[in-house]
């Protein structure tokens, strides 16, 4: 607004003068930082820019460290619901992974849903080995559910 300091889109401090050039951002911008430039110019040169399976790995390895940490003989919904975020979190690293080779071509739907199906079978051996077995109708109940909304399409 004309006469402020108050961005009237955000409500924050409005950008003044020069010394916020930097507030521009994204591929729009004019001029982007020294740094960053550099740094996106490094990263379109990457081969393995798209490569996910280090985040795959990690967020595994994450869930697995969760699940020794917190077994407990009596889990509360709060503990379910933080496994079903691992899964999910899990799940769709690999959905993003799967379409990162379906945009590549390299998949077919039919290898997709198969992938599926082998991520429900994954993450139904970690239920299996890491939830208390008077907790695992629940969690697997969750999963099913998640891998129907991921079949038809959502």
């Amino acid at each position: 607004m004309q006469g402020t300091t108050v961005c009237n889109k955000h409500g924050g401090m409005a950008a003044i003068g020069n010394r916020d050039r930097e507030l521009k951002h994204g591929r729009y911008a004019q001029s982007l930082p020294p740094d960053i430039l550099k740094r996106v110019e490094e990263l379109e040169q990457d081969p393995d820019l798209l490569r996910i399976e280090g985040e795959i790995a990690l967020a595994r390895a994450m869930f697995e460290r969760y699940l020794k940490r917190h077994a407990v003989a009596e889990p509360t919904s709060e503990h379910i619901g933080d496994v079903l975020l691992h899964v999910d979190r899990l799940t769709r690293l690999i959905e993003r992974r799967e379409a990162i080779e379906v945009s590549r071509g390299a998949l077919t739907p039919r290898s997709v849903l198969g992938a599926i199906a082998r991520i429900a079978e994954c993450c139904a051996n970690i239920i299996a080995e890491f939830v208390p077995s008077e907790l695992q109708h629940e969690a697997r109940s969750q999963l099913r559910a998640r891998v129907a909304e991921i079949e038809a399409g959502g």
